[in-house]
C-alpha cells in the first residue's frame, strides 16, 4: 500500500511540474491563469474558467462578453502572445469594442 501511495504522489508530482508558469502582462507569475495550448513552447494564458480564443484574447466566463488580455507562458510576452495595449499599469486588461 506504501508503494502505491509514493508511485501516485511521484506522478502527481511530476504533472504539477510540467504546467508551464503564465506571466501577467506586468512579467509578473499568475497562478490562476493557465496556458490555452499545453503542447506549445510558448501560449497565451487565460484564467482557468475563461474561454480561450484563437487571437490570443480571453472571453470572460461569467457571461459579461469582456474580452481580455491575460498573460503568457513568456516572462517577455514573445509571438504568440500580444500586448495589446503595452504599458498599462494592470495585471490584465480589458478590450473595449471601439466601432
Amino acid at each position: 500500500m506504501l508503494f502505491i501511495s509514493l508511485i501516485l504522489a511521484t506522478l502527481f508530482a511530476v504533472i504539477v511540474e510540467t504546467e508551464a508558469t503564465c506571466y501577467d502582462t506586468g512579467g509578473s507569475i499568475h497562478d490562476n491563469f493557465v496556458p490555452c495550448n499545453a503542447a506549445a513552447e510558448v501560449s497565451v494564458c487565460c484564467g482557468r474558467n475563461d474561454y480561450c480564443l484563437d487571437n490570443g484574447l480571453c472571453l470572460d466566463a461569467g457571461g459579461d462578453n469582456i474580452f481580455t488580455v491575460q498573460g503568457c507562458t513568456s516572462q517577455t510576452w514573445e509571438a504568440p502572445c500580444k500586448q495589446y495595449c503595452p504599458g498599462l499599469p494592470r495585471e490584465f486588461e480589458n478590450i473595449l469594442d471601439a466601432s
